[in-house]
């Protein structure tokens, strides 16, 4: 007489994991991707976002690729070109002092990566 409440537990289950699996795919649904092509490149930009709500700009001439993608407070810029002067100027980011212990921890973390992928830093 167990079966039925095990049955039930199971026809459950598989309720609630069906119901996570629609929840992500609706996720995926509200993705924003451009991709363009140009000659033997593909440049791309996703965003999450509503595709019906997104702005998109795109350039395009040989060698140089630039797509411009808004998506509710989000922005992207991606620039592909074969001419390093096409390059936005990007700002100068000030990394933060790190200190003779921090330092230490970064590289034991470095060296643990790296043995972990089969490298060395040699």
């Amino acid at each position: 007489m167990r079966t039925a409440p095990t049955l039930g537990l199971m026809v459950l289950a598989g309720l609630a994991l069906a119901g996570q699996a629609r929840a992500e795919t609706t996720q995926e649904d509200k993705m924003v991707t451009t991709t363009i092509r140009n000659g033997h490149s593909v440049s791309s930009v996703t965003q999450s976002g509503d595709p019906a709500k997104a702005t998109k700009h795109v350039e395009k001439r040989p060698g140089y690729t630039r797509i411009e993608q808004h998506s509710g407070g989000n922005h992207s810029v991606v620039v592909q070109s074969t001419n390093p002067a096409d390059m936005p100027k990007m700002p100068d980011l000030k990394m933060p002092d790190l200190k003779a212990p921090d330092l230490g921890k970064l590289q034991t973390d470095i060296d643990r990566l790296l043995r972990q992928h089969g490298l060395s830093d040699e």
